[in-house]
């Protein structure tokens, strides 16, 4: 199985059994990403994330047109969660952010994640940025999170004393491809809360900040499987999690997407294989 060159996004189910991708979101910026296609092996369990969903296609053309950093902001930091093979961060990067935590579990990292974005960095390298890979275990509490661990942040086969914390607040949140089991959900919300808690408190600690304390935004890339199941997740979110839950427009993801699967007429005739998937803007709601 050699390169696949997509100068047009296609559906990423259609691209499971090639090893390399080819992914270009514009003329000045494309990058090659492996993947591992693990579904045929004696056991699928933990290995979702070797390979590229629709999720992490949506959300990358999102991003890229919508949430570039402002020029006010030039230390913006992103963190991604279930980074899979590493699109999304390279993207975030790529856009400005000067630092990008991308996360996932020690055996995608290990499998495709870290050598994916040691490869394709000098795409996207300028002084100053930098994509940092980090396990992130969400089963682990937060209370035991240790940011200055150069492995990872949370892990189920480390021990940390949880005294390090979250010294710079985060500007964005993304996460794709990562509501589909129900045993995922509460540990990815409180994840999700526990970031924008940190984010919160590590306002008091940067020196000489003029922003005002705010949480960060929050976006999560699912796909409808279950029409049921997701509604059950986002109540979970809103009652239990305290977020505030607001969908992108189906309409403007469409426009997003067109741009990158061939145009309008290509958009129209293969729009069935994309319509499933939502991003949803999650922010943590602050009481007084």
């Amino acid at each position: 199985m050699g390169i696949l060159s997509v100068s047009f996004m296609r559906p990423a189910h259609e691209t499971k059994n090639q090893s390399t991708l080819e992914i270009s979101l514009s003329p000045q910026l494309t990058f090659h990403l492996s993947q591992k296609d693990q579904s045929n092996g004696s056991s699928s369990t933990g290995t979702t994330g070797t390979t590229l969903w629709l999720g992490s296609q949506c959300l990358s053309a999102y991003i890229s047109q919508y949430h570039k950093p402002s020029r006010n902001s030039p230390d913006a930091r992103a963190i991604e969660l279930g980074s899979g093979i590493g699109l999304s961060s390279l993207v975030l990067s790529a856009l400005g952010y000067s630092t990008v935590y991308a996360t996932d579990t020690d055996l995608v990292i290990n499998s495709v994640l870290a050598r994916n974005l040691e490869s394709n960095f000098p795409v996207i390298a300028e002084p100053g940025r930098v994509i940092l890979v980090r396990e992130l275990d969400w089963h682990v509490p937060p209370g035991n999170w240790n940011w200055n661990d150069t492995r990872a942040i949370a892990s189920s086969t480390m021990q940390s004393s949880g005294n390090n914390y979250l010294s710079t607040p985060f500007d964005l949140i993304i996460t794709s491809d990562t509501v589909y089991e129900e045993s995922l959900v509460e540990p990815l919300l409180r994840t999700l809360h526990a970031l924008s808690i940190q984010s919160l408190a590590a306002f008091d600690s940067e020196p000489g900040s003029s922003r005002p304390p705010s949480p960060p935004l929050i976006l999560l890339c699912l796909e409808r499987r279950d029409p049921a199941f997701i509604d059950f997740v986002l109540a979970s979110a809103r009652d239990k999690w305290c977020f505030s839950t607001e969908q992108v427009p189906k309409r403007k993801l469409a426009k997003v997407m067109q741009r990158h699967v061939g145009g309008r007429r290509e958009w129209e005739n293969n729009q069935a294989e994309w319509d499933g998937v939502e991003i949803w803007r999650l922010l943590l709601c602050i009481t007084n």
